[in-house]
């Protein structure tokens, strides 16, 4: 029996032996690797200490490339959201829009009564809109997304200043239309009609293609866009639903269009958007190249040097790896200057220059921009690689 327990014993031993050796073993594999790693990065750390005006020089182009990046960036976001802006703030699933309007607002006309006819939806409320440009005493005008809806509808705004419209030929209007010199309480000129309006109140920044929107009456956005027999007509219905898939509008001569389908289909959405994008990758890829040709050819320069670390007996890997290490780090601190001379800008940007820092977006283009200066550094491993000692050093 005693002896059973000393076998036993004999083998836990032997186990927990077997254990803490294959972790030492585990320890020691992962910690060579990264101190190599440590150990390249710091050659190429170490080389930039002593040439600090040619890294300067990299590091402030790759600033300026970044900068340029962010900045489109912001700019695209800001116009994307200028054009979008009260859609996302109706909070709606649809739009019921006439066939014939090729999926646009302002070109569908429908009758206010199918708004009856439409099933399995939560909340439907018609929406009138015209262009139109209201005009001041000082003889300034501004163009506005006019927009008439029904009384108590659920895309009316939270009001920050006056009271809603209750008479006909009032208006509410965002924030926008504020900062050009209106208040609440001034007499406009609306469009062709000779009558002027009143400014009763104000709610927040808003805007459609990018033109700021004023809210008023359906009768009173009906009477300027047209008369008589027309006048019940109105241009889409706005759709809140669980499932929009599930909603059927009982009506002939009727789409209805997902929020997203209708967004992008906006005038000039789609277009402007592929346009700033396009030119942001393009820029990623100009921002590569650069990097690549910079380290390449600080590669070349240095070919002698390298030439005599082999003779010592530094692996090639060690060197590539060194020269990957620089160029990432050296990507990370323009990119990161590139990020603050951004947010920078966009702290005295007017209220007017349509611009809006996405940082989720930022972050991916900043993981972009290493990335791709990373890959670049790549191309001069291979000179690296093909360095001959002996000839490098003049023998």
């Amino acid at each position: 029996m005693g002896l059973c327990k000393n076998l036993s014993g004999a083998k836990e031993k032997t186990n927990y032996t077997n254990w803490f050796f294959l972790i030492y073993l585990i320890y020691r594999t992962i910690s060579d690797k990264v101190l190599a790693r440590r150990d390249s990065m710091f050659l190429g750390i170490n080389e930039m200490r002593y040439t600090k005006f040619k890294y300067l020089l990299i590091i402030a182009v790759i600033g300026l490339i970044g900068w340029l990046i962010f900045t489109i960036n912001g700019l695209a976001n800001g116009l994307a959201e200028g054009n979008r802006m009260a859609v996302d703030q109706w909070k709606i699933e649809g739009v019921v829009l006439s066939k014939e309007a090729n999926k646009n607002l302002t070109g569908s006309a429908l009758k206010a009564g199918i708004a009856d006819k439409v099933n399995h939806a939560k909340a439907v409320t018609p929406v009138s809109q015209t262009s139109a440009v209201i005009q001041g005493t000082d003889e300034a005008q501004l163009n506005i997304n006019l927009l008439g809806i029904e009384k108590n509808a659920f895309i009316t705004p939270k009001l920050t200043k006056g009271k809603l419209f209750q008479h006909k030929k009032e208006i509410i209007v965002s924030d926008g239309v504020l900062k050009k010199e209106y208040r609440v309480g001034d007499k406009v000129k609306v469009g062709a009609d000779k009558e002027k309006w009143k400014i009763v109140g104000a709610f927040a920044d808003s805007s459609l293609n990018l033109a700021p929107i004023a809210y008023s009456s359906m009768t009173s956005v009906q009477g300027i866009k047209s008369a008589g027999p027309n006048t019940n007509m109105v241009n889409g219905l706005l759709i809140r639903a669980a499932d929009i898939s599930k909603v059927k509008v009982k009506a002939a001569n009727t789409e209805l269009l997902p929020t997203n389908t209708f967004i992008e289909n906006l005038p000039g959405y789609q277009a402007q958007n592929l346009t700033l994008q396009t030119m942001n990758y393009f820029l990623i890829v100009i921002a590569s190249f650069v990097i690549g040709i910079f380290i390449y050819i600080m590669t070349l320069q240095k070919q002698a040097i390298f030439g005599v670390l082999k003779v010592q007996g530094i692996p090639t890997a060690y060197l590539a790896r060194s020269v990957v290490a620089q160029t990432f780090v050296l990507a990370m601190i323009g990119i990161v200057i590139g990020f603050i001379l951004t947010v920078g800008i966009s702290l005295v940007m007017p209220d007017t220059l349509p611009f809006r820092l996405d940082y989720l977006k930022l972050l991916s283009d900043m993981g972009l921009i290493l990335l791709v200066s990373v890959v670049g550094s790549l191309v001069s491993i291979r000179t690296i690689v093909k360095i001959n000692p002996l000839v490098a050093i003049g023998g």
